[in-house]
């Protein structure tokens, strides 16, 4: 999970108000539903676990797409399918996008937590999804599972294209555009990202935005082997309580 504060600005500098009136802000979007439980919130709601897919083209193949280049979309789900994307940095960034997920902290196809999908498959919502659009999710779950079937479909809008042309973005990567193109007041940072990322992206946020505080969240990792963190940092080693959250939010903010 990556999480924070932004805004597009830098805003001018005024008094803040007491911190009753600016209460911090909850960073949890893998249990939204679990937090509104315990608000006292009855909704028949349940949050669906999907995970990033993304990939990049290889430098040497970005000319292939010079802005968007997606089939026409279906009006039902047109959050699905393939597309190919040129960024504001240059890169091309290609697939699904997203994933079903196997677990709410999943960065990867191979996190599974069985109590999870038991809650998932359990869910009415959830078998709506797939009987309503039974092709849609059966042709997502193809290409979450297989490149190959992916890059088939890619080549339906670009014939040129193979899988010896597509990277997996490092997680790290999707969290710098932001940082580049945002003001943040706080960084929440997941160590377990996917691919070993967190260790140069922690790296690239002590030479670059040393001075942004950032709450390090670690399933069981002792302090003295974390990778080396800017010095406006603290560890919550999960699982914690929503109050721990709120805690270190505020020691960061300096509230």
């Amino acid at each position: 999970m990556v999480a924070g504060r932004a805004r597009r600005r830098p805003l001018t500098r005024r008094r803040r108000a007491p911190h009753r009136d600016h209460p911090p802000p909850d960073c949890a979007p893998h249990v939204p539903d679990r937090i509104a439980r315990l608000a006292g919130v009855s909704a028949p709601l349940q949050l669906i676990p999907f995970r990033i897919l993304r990939f990049l083209l290889k430098p040497e193949r970005r000319h292939l797409v010079r802005s968007i280049v997606h089939p026409i979309p279906d009006p039902g789900a047109p959050q699905f399918g393939v597309h190919a994307t040129r960024r504001f940095d240059g890169q091309v960034e290609v697939g699904p996008g997203i994933a079903l997920a196997f677990a709410r902290e999943a960065y990867n196809a191979t996190t599974v937590h069985l109590r999870e999908v038991a809650e998932m498959l359990r869910y009415r919502g959830f078998w709506n999804m797939v009987v309503k659009k039974p092709r849609v999710a059966f042709a997502e779950a193809r290409r979450a599972s297989s490149l190959p079937a992916m890059v088939r479909d890619l080549q339906r809008i670009l014939p040129e294209l193979t899988t010896e042309d597509l990277v997996r973005e490092p997680a790290a990567d999707g969290v710098l555009a932001q940082l580049r193109s945002h003001f943040f007041d706080l960084l929440i940072l997941d160590l377990d990202l996917s691919g070993g990322s967190a260790a140069p992206l922690l790296a690239q946020l002590c030479d670059q935005w040393a001075d942004l505080p950032v709450l390090l969240l670690t399933g069981g990792v002792k302090d003295g082997r974390l990778p080396p963190a800017p010095p406006k940092s603290s560890v919550l080693p999960k699982p914690f309580q929503i109050n721990q959250l709120h805690s270190r939010i505020q020691e960061l903010l300096g509230r």
